[in-house]
């Protein structure tokens, strides 16, 4: 089952356009806040929502969605669309991963499908058609390997792709017994993946044979993961549903998980990022509002950071611990370079 609805996004697309986009944001105005705090709105060329982004430095980017491939190369101040210049257009476009300026990969739910680009986005190529499955995310450690994880076409076990050659050729991971798995987090020494019931999924570097965690402490959908960086792979943190509770933390690479502070209740927690050992954002939604958090302890603690807008936040992006990006429905785009503090 997908997580998320083309047709619903599309009417919500036409009701903030119609409406002339009157949710209320913190600082609106164009990208960049060279010399303030806190967060401020980007301005998008369309108003789709937004499901994942990735920077790979502080002027390169991509955010995706629902028929959006966006793209800046100055910050966010300003965005391109470069849906049209892709193999399959129109698609949910759910996952993003940026290793450096020129080189991004993108991964569809609509069909399971891999598009990339070598060249900054003036051309994108097809690398997988997919097989009828879904994938909801991507992550590469360098421009050679990537992992996508999402689902296979029966709806029930999960499905996670790699690739050691920059996508030229991509093959199935070994999955028996896993179940849908929603977000990855990789290393250079240790890959994880989260999903449904709680399920946290682990790896060596290679990717190629994944293991079920046997006890995460929830049976709550997991959606967001990511690794601490510096900890050599052993240190992460992974949060879901506002049934989880709290983020969960692990220091044994994803052997075992304990939980941090408890959350604002009913938080529903979409993405994370890390950006050093002890600092990460993450962003979702709560009763109406959407949420965004910092940790400055390596996920034990979180603390609520000021955004103003009615709908959810669904992915981020850190280059390090000041520059932030966020995206989210409605065409939602904020940015920070001070932290967001």
């Amino acid at each position: 089952m997908s997580r998320f609805n083309l047709f619903a996004c599309a009417a919500v697309a036409l009701t903030l356009v119609g409406s002339g986009c009157s949710k209320g944001v913190l600082n609106p105005g164009g990208g960049g806040n060279p010399t303030g705090g806190g967060w401020v709105q980007q301005n998008p060329p369309v108003h789709n929502d937004l499901l994942a982004v990735s920077f790979a430095d502080t002027l390169h980017g991509w955010a995706v969605g629902a028929a959006a491939i966006l793209h800046t190369s100055d910050g966010g101040r300003t965005w391109v669309n470069q849906m049209q210049n892709a193999p399959r257009q129109g698609l949910i476009y759910s996952g993003a991963s940026a290793p450096d300026s020129n080189h991004c990969w993108v991964v569809s739910e609509s069909d399971g499908s891999i598009q990339a680009t070598a060249d900054g986005g003036r051309s994108w190529m097809m690398q997988d058609a997919g097989s009828g499955g879904a994938l909801f995310a991507v992550a590469f450690t360098d421009t050679s390997h990537g992992w996508a994880c999402g689902q296979r076409v029966d709806h029930a076990n999960a499905l996670i792709r790699y690739t050691q050659t920059g996508g030229t050729v991509w093959q199935d991971a070994q999955t028996t017994g896993i179940p849908i798995l929603y977000a990855l987090g990789a290393s250079p020494f240790r890959l994880m993946a989260c999903g449904v019931l709680g399920t946290v999924a682990t790896s060596d570097a290679l990717g190629q044979q994944w293991q079920k965690t046997p006890l995460t402490g929830t049976t709550q959908q997991l959606q967001a993961i990511a690794i601490l960086p510096s900890s050599g792979g052993l240190s992460a943190v992974a949060g879901g549903v506002a049934g989880v509770g709290s983020v969960l933390t692990s220091t044994d690479g994803g052997a075992s998980w304990g939980t941090g502070q408890p959350l604002p209740a009913g938080l529903d927690v979409e993405g994370i990022t890390m950006a050093s050992y002890t600092a990460g954002w993450l962003v979702g939604s709560g009763a109406g509002h959407a949420e965004i958090a910092r940790t400055a302890d390596g996920g034990v603690s979180w603390i609520t950071q000021a955004v103003s807008w009615g709908l959810p936040l669904r992915g981020v992006s850190a280059v390090d611990t000041r520059h932030v990006w966020v995206v989210g429905d409605g065409g939602a785009i904020f940015y920070t370079s001070s932290g967001g503090n």
